[in-house]
C-alpha cells in the first residue's frame, strides 16, 4: 500500500519518531530544495500549522495508521498525480508535467 499515493485524510507515521501524520496535499515542491515530495502533511490531531507543515514521501512512511476517504474521482485524482510526480522525477519541466496533468484532471470539471 505505501508503493501507490494514499488518500488524503490518511494517518500516517514517518522516521523514528511516534508523531502521527495526515496527509493534505500531493506533489508539494520545497522552495528551500526544490525537491517535488509526495505528500504534505500535518502533525495530527492539531492541524493546520505553516511551521508544522511536513513533506514527506511515500518511501519515509512507517506506518499506516488509519486510511482516508476513497471515491471513483479521488482515485484517478491520485492516478492523474502518480503520473505528474512520475513525469516531473523523469526529467520533464514543471510546466511540461502541468499541462500533462492538467489535461488527465478534465474528468473533475
Amino acid at each position: 500500500m505505501k508503493n501507490k499515493l494514499l488518500s488524503l485524510g490518511t494517518v500516517v507515521t514517518t522516521g523514528n519518531d511516534n508523531t502521527m501524520i495526515m496527509i493534505d496535499g500531493y506533489a508539494i515542491r520545497n522552495d528551500t530544495d526544490g525537491k517535488i515530495y509526495d505528500y504534505s502533511g500535518v502533525v495530527f490531531p492539531i492541524g493546520m500549522n505553516t511551521k508544522e507543515l511536513k513533506l514527506f514521501n511515500r518511501g519515509d512512511i512507517r506506518d499506516i495508521l488509519f486510511v482516508g476517504f476513497e471515491t471513483k474521482s479521488s482515485k484517478k485524482y491520485m492516478k492523474a498525480i502518480e503520473g505528474f510526480i512520475s513525469n516531473i522525477r523523469a526529467g520533464k519541466t514543471m510546466e511540461e508535467a502541468s499541462k500533462i496533468l492538467a489535461q488527465n484532471i478534465k474528468f473533475l470539471d
